[in-house]
């Protein structure tokens, strides 16, 4: 389950979500290193679960999403389109897709953007994404980039070692060869 509500965070994983804010901060290391990958532990109901959050630029807006690999599409929640976009006509609402979730639930889709994703604010070019704008549900990460996301940039996520443990690694190779670690 991902979190984003901070009432149902412990006081740990508030203060790594307030770190993923901050440029330049990792939520993961002690150290200010230019880290970009942010490794949050979640607990939810006796299982720890690490979400691997990225930041990234949209409209010069910095967005901190949570990468997950193993979703097909890249969703964003109607009301931080909103912030973003500030105009609905940005958004096609013709040929909306049925998406669902991994346990088989319909998320309602309100339409689609093609967004230019930058990785870094410094970037001129950006990838091309096809992004899902969904109803806002509570408790859920209001940018999650899927593999299109990652397919766009070439790009993949591997593990590295670390004396406090194995820590994610995101790579692209469009528009520009990029590395978050």
């Amino acid at each position: 389950m991902i979190v984003q509500n901070e009432h149902s965070l412990d006081k740990s994983a508030v203060s790594l979500m307030d770190l993923a804010k901050v440029a330049k901060i990792s939520a993961t290391s002690y150290h200010n290193l230019d880290p970009t990958v942010y490794n949050i532990s979640v607990m939810d109901e006796n299982l720890t679960e690490k979400k691997t959050f990225i930041p990234t630029y949209v409209n010069r807006f910095r967005i901190v999403g949570c990468l997950d690999p193993g979703s097909d599409v890249t969703l964003m929640q109607l009301s931080l389109f909103h912030k973003i976009f500030r105009c609905e006509n940005a958004l096609d609402k013709e040929n909306v897709p049925d998406v669902r979730s991994y346990s088989n639930d319909c998320i309602s889709i309100v339409g689609t953007v093609k967004c230019i994703i930058r990785l870094d604010s410094s970037h001129v070019l950006g990838l091309e994404v096809l992004v899902h704008v969904i109803q806002d549900i509570p408790n859920q990460v209001p940018w999650l980039l899927g593999a299109n996301a990652l397919r766009a940039g070439l790009g993949g996520v591997h593990f590295e070692e670390s004396p406090i443990g194995p820590y994610p690694v995101v790579t692209f190779t469009k528009p520009y060869e990029y590395t978050c670690t």
